[in-house]
């Protein structure tokens, strides 16, 4: 299944996880793969039902609780998919995909302040990381205050020059100032590099 996955196949993949499913059935690297097919497809109640039983005969598989995370949020049941981000920060407290997605439960339920905790905790391990301090930057452009929106992601600039995102968030407030050429120029450059 997982080579005719590879080779474009996915019919024929789906088939085989299927399969390989009823052959044995607490398999869960076949669960998860058919999870994933699911998941490319929208199926999303298929894609739950397979990583949740994945998830049920391994507990501690990453990629099944990340994908469990992502399914929840989709749901909008953010203290589940919160209390398995939780989970898979246990073994890997600073897991970057983790910290991401409690990230953006937080930006979800629009509680920007415990999203900037989330972040410092990272940051404090990490901190040049210019994609947790360009998100850190994007907290403060939300709640309004500029100033350290611009700091941070000047500073994620500072550590990755090519990085679109603060790029973009800075032609951002430069829009909000109602400097619209330099907005204009910020913009076109974070297209320029992504």
């Amino acid at each position: 299944g997982f080579a005719y996955y590879g080779l474009n196949q996915v019919d024929i993949a789906l088939e085989d996880f299927t399969k390989a499913i009823e052959l044995a059935p607490l398999n869960e690297n076949a669960l998860l793969n058919r999870g994933n097919i699911y998941l490319e497809r929208k199926e999303f109640d298929k894609a739950f039902n397979d990583y949740l039983a994945a998830y049920q005969i391994n507990n501690t598989h990453l990629d099944v609780i990340a994908n469990l995370v992502y399914i929840y949020t989709l749901r909008k049941d953010f203290q589940k998919a919160d209390e398995l981000c939780d989970e898979l920060l246990k073994f890997s407290s600073y897991y970057k995909w983790g910290i991401k997605a409690k990230i953006n439960i937080q930006f979800d339920q629009k509680k920007y302040n415990k999203a900037i905790s989330v972040i410092n905790s990272f940051l404090y391990s990490y901190p040049d990381d210019s994609e947790m301090l360009n998100y850190k930057g994007f907290c403060y452009l939300i709640l309004n205050e500029l100033d350290l929106a611009e700091t941070f992601f000047k500073r994620s600039l500072n550590r990755d020059p090519v990085y679109a995102f603060p790029v973009n968030n800075l032609g951002y407030i430069e829009y909000l100032k109602k400097e619209y050429n330099k907005a204009l120029t910020l913009i076109n450059e974070s297209l320029t590099l992504d």
